[in-house]
C-alpha cells in the first residue's frame, strides 16, 4: 500500500499566515467533517499555494499558554487567567505561531515510511507533496484505520478488501 491508498485528497482549503489566530480559529471551527460535526484539529498553511507550515491546537494553545507559565501555575490559579491571555492572543499571526518543521510523503511512499515519521516525530497531519504542491494529507487515525482493518481480516495481502 501507498500513501496515495489512504491520503484524503486536498479540497484547497487552508490557512495564510498573515490571518490571525482568531480568524484561522474561526475557519477551523466551521468546517463540517463527513460524520456532520463541526471543527477540526489542524489545518496546512499555504502561501502562494506552496506549503510554509501546519497549524494545530497544540500549537494555539501553546502561544495562550507559553510553557514557561506551566510551573507557576501548579500553586497558583487566578479565575479568567486562560480567557485573558486567549484574548491578547487572537491577533497574533498564523505565521508566527504555526508549526514550521514540516515532514511530508510522496503520493508513491510506502505506507511503512508514512507511519515512521507520524511515529517517530509524534505528529497527527502528514502532508502529501507531489512536484511540491500538495495533493493530500495523512491523518495518524488514517493509519490506524489500516492497521484496524488488516488485524480485523478487511484488507488482504498489501492492498485493500473490496469492502474498503
Amino acid at each position: 500500500m501507498k500513501a496515495k491508498d489512504i491520503m484524503e485528497k486536498f479540497d484547497g482549503r487552508s490557512l495564510n499566515p498573515d490571518m490571525t489566530l482568531k480568524e484561522a480559529v474561526e475557519f477551523m471551527s466551521s468546517i463540517e467533517k463527513p460524520d456532520g460535526s463541526k471543527g477540526i484539529k489542524g489545518m496546512l498553511v499555504l502561501n502562494s499555494g506552496k506549503l510554509i507550515g501546519i497549524l494545530s491546537m497544540e500549537d494555539v494553545l501553546k502561544v495562550v499558554i507559553p510553557f514557561y507559565i506551566n510551573p507557576l501555575l501548579k500553586d497558583f490559579t487566578w479565575e479568567g487567567m486562560l480567557v485573558n491571555m486567549a484574548a491578547k492572543m487572537q491577533n497574533k499571526k498564523v505565521g508566527d505561531v504555526m508549526n514550521k518543521n514540516i515532514f511530508y510523503v510522496k503520493p508513491e511512499d510506502s505506507l511503512m515510511k508514512c507511519a515512521e515519521i507520524l511515529i517517530k516525530y509524534n505528529i497527527q497531519r502528514l502532508p502529501v507533496l507531489e512536484n511540491e504542491n500538495v495533493v493530500g494529507i495523512i491523518l495518524v487515525r488514517d493509519l490506524y484505520n489500516v492497521v484496524v482493518k488488516k488485524i480485523l481480516g478487511e484488507i488482504n495481502g498489501s492492498g485493500y478488501s473490496s469492502n474498503y
